[in-house]
């Protein structure tokens, strides 16, 4: 197992290939679980004793057939190399706002992404394969 401060925990490390930013994905390579394509979302996080409620921007994971399975443990911010660079992974980041906000919730084994109004399970388009 391999920690991350910042990161996924039980992950490895891997590289964003949108913007460059080094990010973990969970060891579990059953087929269900492994990632086939990444957006960033908006994620809720409810309040607690140390924290107020707030909402931040995370890139998601997806497997082939659209469903969340992994997720940033941060939240994301620009990146870039030259400002032209930053500007376009700032409206990246911007389409997080298009799509339901989602809500990490505890399952009897382990964490989902789940819709924060309807409580379904986070997913999204595939996109389309490339002939």
């Amino acid at each position: 197992m391999v920690t991350i401060h910042g990161f996924f925990i039980n992950s490895v490390m891997q590289v964003n290939p949108g913007t460059g930013k080094v990010w973990g994905q969970t060891q579990n390579l059953e087929e269900e679980n492994m990632s086939a394509f990444w957006n960033y979302r908006v994620i809720y996080c409810e309040a607690n004793k140390d924290a107020p409620e707030q909402y931040q921007v995370h890139a998601v994971e997806y497997n082939e057939n659209g469903k969340a399975v992994n997720w940033s443990e941060t939240g994301e911010s620009p990146y870039g190399q030259s400002i032209d660079d930053l500007k376009a992974d700032f409206t990246r980041l911007q389409t997080a706002f298009d799509k339901p906000v989602l809500k990490v919730v505890r399952k009897p084994r382990g964490y989902e992404l789940v819709e924060k109004d309807s409580g379904e399970p986070a997913h999204a388009e595939p996109p389309a394969k490339a002939e």
